[in-house]
């Protein structure tokens, strides 16, 4: 099964079943969903892998009629994984910006990446950064900042954070 077209695949692990679905933008812009498999969790209690062979079979089995469907190879999925070990934390930072005073893509990537570097509690890691508003000169501003006009740019983020233990049985 060769790859025809720029899918986008993603699979729900959860305590009762595992789903996956595939959708592709259409020339509007839209994403229109092209598959759906659903199979019945084995291996998993209350939102944590405890049986890795049994989890993966049932990721695998929903994958494989997924691709049937589509008649198509999957390449790439998302996960959408949520339990009792996953937190999700507030992080702010601060710096003033580059380039004349104008944000910049240098100065929102640096601020990013200072939040992906943030020291955890232990046997913890961040697993997703996202961005919830930015503040330009004590201005709110809920969209992408490049190219205002301003000093100081306070970036908020919430860091979805996960037990190494637990994210090191997701990927395998």
């Amino acid at each position: 099964m060769a790859s025809k077209s720029n899918l986008s695949v993603v699979i729900d692990i959860g305590t009762s079943k595992i789903v996956a679905l595939a959708g592709e933008r259409n020339e509007l812009g839209k994403l229109e969903i092209r598959g759906i498999s659903k199979v019945l969790s084995k291996g998993i209690r209350r939102g944590v892998v405890y049986n890795i062979e049994e989890a993966a079979n049932c990721i695998e089995q929903v994958l494989t009629r997924l691709e049937s469907q589509l008649d198509e190879e999957i390449v790439k999925v998302n996960v959408a994984y949520a339990g009792q070990h996953m937190k999700t934390i507030d992080y702010q930072d601060s710096r003033f910006t580059s380039e004349e005073g104008v944000v910049s893509k240098f100065d929102i990537d640096h601020l990013y990446n200072e939040a992906k570097r943030v020291e955890l509690e232990q046997h913890y890691e961040i697993v997703q950064v996202i961005p919830t508003y930015y503040e330009i000169d004590g201005e709110v501003i809920e969209q992408n900042p490049v190219g205002i006009t301003g000093r100081e740019i306070i970036a908020n983020y919430k860091l979805v954070i996960i037990s190494d233990e637990y994210l090191a049985n997701l990927h395998r």
